[in-house]
């Protein structure tokens, strides 16, 4: 369920362009650094959806 009063096409946008980026950048990193990245990446998505798409 949504958060009361969110334009979900905007929020899909947005959740589209920050998936965008943050895999550019796990991507882009070597070696060990790969991991850390992918897991910063998915606490980043789950901080946004969690706070920021999803019901209270």
């Amino acid at each position: 369920m949504f958060r009361a009063g969110i334009d979900p096409h905007a929020a899909a946008l947005t959740l589209t362009a920050l998936i965008d980026g943050l895999a550019t950048h796990v991507l882009s990193v070597n070696g060990p650094e790969s991991a850390t990245a992918a897991d910063a990446m998915h606490r980043t998505l789950t901080t946004y959806v969690t706070h920021t798409i999803l019901a209270p």
